[in-house]
Formats: C-alpha cells, sequence, structure tokens
C-alpha cells in the first residue's frame, strides 16, 4: 500500500493540500507510522501563518486555547521526534515531484536543530532552495503560493551565504513578477521591490533597481488613472515609493507620489458612503503627517470636519426595548435603601461599581455566541460625526472593549440609580448633608473643597444637573491628586516651555498608586466614567466645552455622585 501511495504522489499534485487529502484518503492510514509521519508532514502551514512561539517557517494550520488556557495546536511540534524527521529526510532522495522534495528538505532543515537540537546537512539547504526555484520556475502552484515559495527561497539561500542561488532566486523573482503582476491584485507585484531593494546581501545592477522603481511607477500610473482606478493598488504601491524617497533623501519624490495617491482619493469617485470616504481621508491626513505635508494634512483636517455631520445622516438608528416591572425593581432597591445611612451608602456604591473580572467573563461568552461580529472592531462617532476612538477585537483589544462596555452598562443601570435617589430623597428624606457627613472625613478630600461639594450635591437636589457636574467632576479629579501625592507618587511631568506641568487626570488614573488603594475595578471605571473615549469621558467633555448642555441629566449626575461617595470610603484612621 506504501508504495502506491507514493506512486500515486509523484504524478500531478502540485499543491500542499491536495497531497494531504489524498494520503488521507488510503485506507488505514493511521494504523502505519510512515503514512502518519506524511500527513504530519502536510499539515503544517509554511510562514507560520498562526503565529505560534515555536521559532520556525512551519506553523500549525490550527490554535485555540482550551479551557484550562493552554494552546491547543493542529499539528504540533510535539508530534515531531528524531524518527520523524529521518524518515522526512529519507523521502528526500527518493522522491522527483519538487514540491514533494521541497516539503520534505524543508521540513528536515527547519525542525532539525529545534528537535534533536544537530544543525542538518548544508545539503538539504541545496535540495530545499533548488526545488522551491523549479515549483517557481515551472509555475506549478498559483500566483501567491508562488510569491511565497521564492521569498522562501531566497530566505534560506541568504542564511546560507550561497551567492549562485542567491542570484539564481533573484533572476526568478524579477521574471515572477513580469508575469503574474496584475494591476488589480496588489499580493501578486512589489514583491521585488520588498525582497531586493533593501538587502545589502543582494547584489542588483543600477539597471535591475531604476527598471524596479520603474515599474511600481507605472503602476502608480495606470491603477490613479480613470480606466483603471484603484486606490488600494495607489496605496500599496505608494507606502513602498514613498517610504523609498525619503530614505535616500528624495523627499520632494515622496511628496510627489503622496500627491498623485492623494488625488485619486479626494475625487470621491470609488466611495459609495460617506463613512468611507473619511476612513480613506483620515489614513491619507496620516500620511501626509508623517511625511511632514502639513498644508495638506491641515486642509484635510478641516475636510473630515466639514463631512462629520453626513454621516450622521447615513447612519440608521436602532433601538432595543428592555421591560422590568416595578416588583422586579423593588427587589433590588428597596434592600439596598433598607438599614443606616452608612450601610445603604456602601450597599450603593457596591451595586453600581462595575466588576471587571465578571464584565471580562460577559464579554468573552458574547465573543463565543457572536463569532462573526468579534472579527471586527468599532469606531465610536460623536455628535457631530466626528470618529473620537476606535476599539479593537477582543483578543487585540480587551480593555478597549471593557471600557465601552461598561459605559453602555451604565445607561441600563439608570433604570436603578433614578429609584434609588428618588427613593432615598423624596421618601426616606436623605438630605446634602447625609451625603456630605458620608464623605467629608475622606482623606484624600481637602476640607477647603467641601463648601464647593456640597454646592454640587446640593444642585443634584435642585436638579440643576448642569452645575451639579461642573462643580463635583473637578473636585473628583483633584482628590485622585491628593491620592497620588499622599503615597509619595509624581504628579508633575516637564511642559513645553521648560518647566513642569500637573498630570492629565487619565494619567492620574493610570498610575499604580490609583490601581493598588482603590483596585482595578473602580480605576477601569473611573477611566470609563471621566477619560477615556472609549467610555462617557464626561471630564473631558465637560472641561473642554465639547459637552452638549442637554448632555448633563439626572443619570450622568447621579453616576458622579456614586464616583463622589466612592472617595468618600477613604477614611482617615483614627488614633485609638
Amino acid at each position: 500500500m506504501l508504495d502506491d501511495i507514493y506512486i500515486e504522489l509523484e504524478n500531478d499534485y502540485h499543491l500542499e493540500t491536495n497531497i494531504l487529502k489524498k494520503i488521507q484518503s488510503f485506507p488505514n492510514a493511521d494504523d502505519c507510522s510512515k503514512i502518519k509521519a506524511e500527513i504530519l508532514g502536510f499539515q503544517f502551514m509554511e510562514n507560520n501563518l498562526n503565529n505560534s512561539d515555536w521559532g520556525t517557517y512551519f506553523g500549525p494550520y490550527a490554535s485555540f486555547p482550551k479551557e484550562n488556557g493552554i494552546l491547543f495546536e493542529i499539528p504540533s511540534i510535539k508530534d515531531v521526534n528524531k524518527d520523524v524527521i529521518d524518515y522526512w529526510e529519507e523521502r528526500i532522495s527518493q522522491v522527483v515531484n519538487p514540491v514533494l522534495k521541497a516539503r520534505y528538505a524543508g521540513l528536515v532543515w527547519d525542525f532539525t536543530s529545534k528537535i534533536i537540537f544537530r544543525k542538518p546537512s548544508h545539503h538539504i539547504a541545496l535540495i530545499y532552495i533548488e526545488s522551491l526555484i523549479r515549483i517557481v520556475e515551472d509555475r506549478l502552484q498559483n500566483g501567491i503560493d508562488l510569491v511565497r515559495k521564492i521569498k522562501r527561497a531566497i530566505s534560506v539561500a541568504i542564511s546560507i551565504n550561497n551567492k549562485e542561488l542567491i542570484n539564481k532566486c533573484k533572476e526568478a523573482i524579477l521574471v515572477l513578477e513580469d508575469e503574474i503582476g496584475e494591476n488589480d491584485k496588489p499580493g501578486l507585484w512589489g514583491f521585488s521591490f520588498d525582497i531586493l531593494i533593501s538587502n545589502p546581501k543582494i547584489q542588483l545592477s543600477e539597471l535591475e533597481k531604476s527598471t524596479i522603481l520603474q515599474k511600481l511607477e507605472q503602476r502608480l500610473v495606470d491603477v490613479t488613472s480613470e480606466s483603471e482606478l484603484n486606490t488600494w493598488a495607489s496605496e500599496c504601491v505608494i507606502k513602498r515609493l514613498a517610504q523609498y524617497y525619503r530614505k535616500k533623501n528624495k523627499l520632494n519624490d515622496a511628496h510627489r507620489v503622496l500627491r498623485i495617491h492623494g488625488d485619486v482619493i479626494k475625487n470621491k469617485k470609488e466611495y459609495a458612503l460617506i463613512l468611507q470616504y473619511q476612513g480613506a481621508l483620515k489614513n491619507l491626513q496620516k500620511l501626509y503627517s508623517e511625511y511632514g505635508m502639513k498644508n495638506e494634512s491641515d486642509e484635510l483636517l478641516i475636510e473630515i470636519k466639514n463631512i462629520g455631520a453626513k454621516i450622521l445622516d447615513e447612519m440608521q438608528l436602532t433601538t432595543s426595548e428592555i421591560q422590568i416591572t416595578k416588583e422586579e425593581i423593588d427587589k433590588i432597591v428597596i434592600p439596598i435603601t433598607t438599614g443606616t445611612k452608612n450601610e445603604v451608602f456602601h450597599r450603593l456604591i457596591h451595586f453600581f461599581t462595575p466588576q471587571i473580572d465578571h464584565v471580562t467573563q460577559c464579554l468573552k461568552e458574547s465573543a463565543k455566541e457572536h463569532i462573526l461580529s468579534n472579527f471586527f472592531g468599532k469606531s465610536i462617532i460623536d455628535e457631530t460625526g466626528r470618529e473620537i476612538a476606535n476599539i479593537g477585537t477582543l483578543e487585540e483589544d480587551l480593555i478597549g472593549n471593557i471600557l465601552h462596555y461598561i459605559s453602555e452598562d451604565f445607561q441600563y443601570y439608570s433604570i436603578y440609580s433614578n429609584k434609588i435617589f428618588y427613593r432615598l430623597i423624596n421618601e426616606l428624606n436623605y438630605t446634602v448633608d447625609d451625603f456630605i457627613n458620608f464623605i467629608k472625613d475622606s482623606v484624600i478630600l481637602s476640607e477647603s473643597r467641601i463648601n464647593v461639594i456640597r454646592k454640587g450635591v446640593q444642585a443634584y437636589f435642585d436638579d440643576d444637573f448642569i452645575i451639579c457636574e461642573h462643580l463635583l467632576i473637578p473636585q473628583i479629579e483633584t482628590s485622585i491628586r491628593n491620592l497620588i501625592e499622599q503615597n509619595n507618587g509624581v504628579v508633575l511631568e516637564p511642559s513645553s516651555m521648560d518647566a513642569f506641568q500637573l498630570k492629565t487626570f487619565n494619567k492620574l488614573l493610570l498610575d499604580d498608586i490609583v490601581k493598588y488603594t482603590l483596585g482595578k475595578d473602580i480605576q477601569i471605571y473611573f477611566r470609563a466614567m471621566y477619560t477615556d473615549p472609549r467610555g462617557w469621558n464626561l471630564r473631558n467633555k465637560i472641561c473642554h466645552g465639547l459637552s452638549d448642555p442637554d448632555a448633563s441629566s439626572r443619570s450622568t449626575s447621579e453616576r458622579v455622585l456614586h464616583t463622589l461617595l466612592i472617595i468618600g470610603t477613604l477614611r482617615r484612621i483614627k488614633n485609638k
């Protein structure tokens, strides 16, 4: 049976995935150690696309965490041993098919030092490179696979410093790009520039170098023309050319190609939605800024701001309804508001403080249920259409997702905060003094601030929520600054005027003293409330005049009062 498999694989099997399927199709494949080695060898993915930490070129085709947090990989490097490597090495001399020969030689070259702790034979590298080159020259695979193969070939040739093979790879690269490069498929061109231009170990003649650059310049002309307009392809060109020209101190040329790209972005012809257009302008503005094109950058910033309002017209409002009975609300409100004032305030603090571990668990469970949506990040747009923040996927931006989740929960819990504060004031006759008496002994509140705080609390009682928030939020910021100073932390930083300035509220909240004193739950909660655009960001909106007056409401003021009560729990220790 094994001989039948070997013969079958020599015949017209030029894709590794097809070879794997053929091997797996033979009956009783799992019963033979040699066939197991074959299956294992063709399961590995080139270029370690799943980013395993093996330190190898080949990696698993799939990886995911198990419930215990340990990463499960298919296949695993633990499945490779000396017997498997010896088998692969034996197969190198048995096969003619260059795809088979390249795979066996590549595996031996890649895994020998990792598994049996000796350097692989130099001869293995030569076979590996020659086989890869033949795959490319005979066009045995698709374009993107051929690009991957020739990149690997020249990388190994450079690693063994074989000038003859390096040159042979170079020639194959130049010919390959000329043959497969299509303007509307950026993955099939530009690789000759990427591989050859800046590598000192590859000898390029001036003619070869100028030809590569001229072909990129021509592609830029083509993909910015009316007939072939493709701004993605245009961006792929200018990112290469602009960087190269800047490195060569040819800023005029860098600016020239950037303007060509910028002109096709600004003509709007490729963008069906204003939101898409704004995103393209944002990327272009970053490029202009990066290359010191201040005038062009400033013009784009004005345009981005001007089209913000149009974005809101394109967006669709979605609403959801939650029905909660009075009995359900009372089950929460009555227990919290029953007891001494001190007990009630502490229960109120605990109920409305987010538990970050619980939030994280909720996010992970939601990601499992809504797999597709977790592949994409989110953009947050303010009431003027201005993009103020971006949130990545859960895997790449856990804290951003936590902050956003918490801030969305604020609105849901406002149902309860409204009822609780109403009951305290209108049914249980709590007064401003009751709130002040709870917080006045806080070690991080200065006595001189109490009168201002009293006026802020009174403003809430008077339904003057603008005054309430404008008075209380700066006092909360000051209290956090006091907390850091009292624990020998640093609240100053150098200013641009060769002097010192106070750290921003956001930097204060990021201080470890805040984390260890108040705990991570409150640290992140305060960030979501006051300083992070992925949350409510109240401090920055109010203090910079960005908040619409109507944004100050009963619910937001109740949250401010809640954080003030938290500040009040840091009491002075009384000597007995």
